[in-house]
């Protein structure tokens, strides 16, 4: 029996009904995982993920619509990232981080730094065939998220009215600037990946590439259209 072609569903429709049930579900019990279980929506969209993803039911694998093209899934976690990082710069109070520079600076660069070489070790250690480098690339991609716990004192759960209002803002505009802060330490794991042994090209690719291209011109446009 011939299908109307309509209703024929395709695999980006496939997909678009899954992620629109995760949605309507999460919406509906989203307090209670918050409050109860101490997640927020980015441990449980991994979850999810995986499950319906290509590596289990196959229900969600965006690859498979454009020929093994990368792009799609890049530009959206990319437009995903931005609209979440806006989103709390929008609802943080006007000057917190005029208020909060060095608090954001000192929990990002030496905590960061602290976490990224430690997270690197560990991987190191538990995966002994891979070298030192790669275990800081992959460290890299893991240090900029937040903690779980973090998500119960940043909303408006039980939890998060016991806390200050200046820590749960300053907890939020560090979980939005890590994101960014992250770029560095990626980029630089990267180069020790790409030019083993090669110094100078490292040196040249990092600092001209991920700090003043991505880093400081990044901020410079960022200030001049906000």
């Amino acid at each position: 029996m011939a299908v109307w072609s309509q209703l024929n569903p395709s695999k980006p429709h496939v997909a678009y009904c899954v992620l629109s049930v995760f949605a309507a579900l999460y919406s509906v019990c989203s307090s209670i995982v918050k409050e109860n279980l101490y997640l927020g929506e980015a441990v449980l969209a991994a979850v999810y993920g995986l499950i319906v993803g290509p590596h289990c039911l196959k229900w969600f694998d965006p690859l498979s619509w454009l020929n093994n093209n990368k792009n799609l899934t890049l530009e959206i976690s990319r437009i995903l990232l931005c609209l979440d990082i806006f989103t709390v710069g929008v609802e943080l109070p006007q000057k917190c981080m005029y208020h909060h520079f060095w608090s954001v600076i000192s929990l990002m660069v030496p905590i960061m730094i602290m976490g990224w070489l430690v997270i690197g070790l560990f991987i190191w250690a538990i995966f002994p065939h891979m070298t030192f480098t790669y275990g800081l690339l992959i460290s890299a991609t893991i240090t900029a998220t937040d903690p779980v716990l973090a998500q119960a004192v940043v909303g408006q759960g039980k939890f998060g009215r016991k806390i200050p209002a200046h820590l749960r803002n300053l907890l939020c505009a560090e979980s939005a600037c890590n994101d960014g802060m992250a770029v560095p330490f990626i980029y630089l794991a990267l180069n020790l990946v790409l030019h083993a042994g090669n110094s100078a090209e490292i040196a040249k690719d990092f600092i001209c590439k991920a700090v003043l291209y991505e880093c400081v011109f990044g901020v410079i446009v960022g200030t001049a259209i906000g």
